[in-house]
């Protein structure tokens, strides 16, 4: 099922396009760096820390890396599978809530803990924030000023001028419709999930239909790497 969840807002921004923001502050606000082109961001873990981790708005939930759980002396609860931008399922454990820092905002996760050490994350990066903060804030991604914002819903912030684009929740994921155009007379209408934690730009099928194509490694995430195609 399909529903429009008007207080899910994330707004990745271009500081001339949308303007100054004004209005109520942020309940964090905070510089972060990049892993190549993925966000992290510090953070603490029930006050330990602090650590960096990669934004991830298409990570269901937030992750913890198994040496870091161990680390910190988190108890397993049980064990599990689930999937990432590779092939094949990936195991996981569940260590129950843990309370997740940064800025001055504190949030309550049940994490995954995965074991990152194959993916080809820095080796500095001990997890990913996952979905939880976006459902429950409004997040600001400011790529011009490298700024990671989180606001109370009953308090946004007032923006300058720019494009306001509804989301779409389905399955706990974040999506926005697009019209995809791999060749001229060749269109296709998507949704498209909004993936932070993916450096890729757009992955669709229909980009083996582009005029000019080519093979390349996908995946690159949790699980296994596969052929693929480049438009």
């Amino acid at each position: 099922m399909k529903v429009l969840v008007p207080t899910i807002a994330l707004a990745l921004m271009s500081g001339c396009a949308l303007g100054p923001r004004t209005g109520p502050s942020p309940i964090a606000d905070v510089q972060y760096r990049r892993d190549g082109k993925l966000p992290m961001v510090s953070v603490r873990v029930n006050g330990a820390g602090p650590y960096w981790f990669v934004v991830d708005s298409g990570a269901s939930r937030t992750v913890l890396d198994a040496a870091l759980a161990k680390e910190i002396g988190l108890k397993i609860t049980g064990e599990g599978s689930t999937t990432g931008t590779g092939q094949g399922a990936v195991p996981l454990a569940f260590v129950g809530k843990v309370d997740v820092s940064l800025g001055g905002l504190t949030y309550a996760a049940e994490p995954y803990v995965i074991d990152l050490s194959g993916t080809p994350l820095s080796k500095e990066v001990r997890g990913l924030v996952g979905l939880e903060i976006f459902k429950s804030h409004i997040v600001m991604l400011d790529p011009t000023r490298e700024r990671f914002a989180v606001y109370d819903p009953k308090r946004p912030p007032t923006l300058g001028k720019g494009a306001f684009l509804p989301l779409t929740v389905d399955g706990g994921k974040l999506f926005l419709p697009a019209v995809l155009e791999a060749r001229a007379g060749r269109s296709v209408r998507r949704q498209l999930r909004i993936d932070t934690g993916s450096e890729t730009s757009v992955n669709d099928s229909t980009a083996s239909e582009a005029e000019f194509t080519s093979v390349t490694t996908l995946g690159g995430g949790l699980g296994a790497s596969f052929e693929g195609g480049l438009g």
